[in-house]
């Protein structure tokens, strides 16, 4: 892999802040991807939510996912890198 955008779905898999986890779940699961950016309405990310954060912020703490709301349980803020690194150095 050159660079990060050939490690990245695009266009990413994006929903709003108010969708339930149970949505982002299925949408997930449909576009079999492991991770849902969360955006406004103009498209700024405000989060991110990944499997790991529904195993560690809903299942283990025995939330209701389809009363579960994203703002609740997303990751954020969230830290962006240049397409032009490699996956390497994002990691880093």
């Amino acid at each position: 892999m050159d660079n990060l955008l050939s490690a990245a779905r695009v266009p990413p898999v994006v929903a709003s802040h108010d969708t339930t986890v149970l949505q982002a779940v299925t949408m997930m699961a449909e576009h079999q991807v492991g991770a849902i950016v969360i955006t406004d309405a103009g498209n700024k990310v405000l989060g991110i939510f990944t499997e790991r954060d529904n195993m560690m912020r809903v299942t283990l703490k025995q939330l209701d996912p389809a009363r579960t709301l994203l703002k609740e349980v997303m990751t954020s803020p969230v830290n962006s890198a240049s397409p032009e690194i490699t996956p390497s150095q994002a990691l880093d």
